[in-house]
């Protein structure tokens, strides 16, 4: 979990040029099972939506218009952490 919150926030850094990046950290409402809930936001360009059924497939890096790259590390997320 920690690697995957230094690269989301790292990421939402990286490529917000103007605005800023928000962390929250929670415990995720109406839920039987309490569960961590972890949002980062930012006010970037944000990601194309033909695009985001790629996100979460592993070793996947999307192409951006920026002279900006990512690491590339392919981490997957499982379904059943995104819940």
């Amino acid at each position: 979990m920690r690697q995957v919150l230094i690269n989301l926030v790292g990421n939402a850094v990286k490529f917000t040029r103007q605005g800023g990046v928000t962390v929250r950290f929670g415990l995720k409402p109406h839920s039987t099972q309490q569960r961590l809930l972890i949002e980062v936001e930012d006010s970037g360009a944000g990601i194309n939506p033909e695009d985001l059924q790629k996100i979460f497939e592993p070793f996947v890096q999307l192409e951006q218009i920026t002279a900006q790259k990512g690491t590339g590390l392919g981490l997957t997320i499982p379904g059943s952490l995104c819940n």
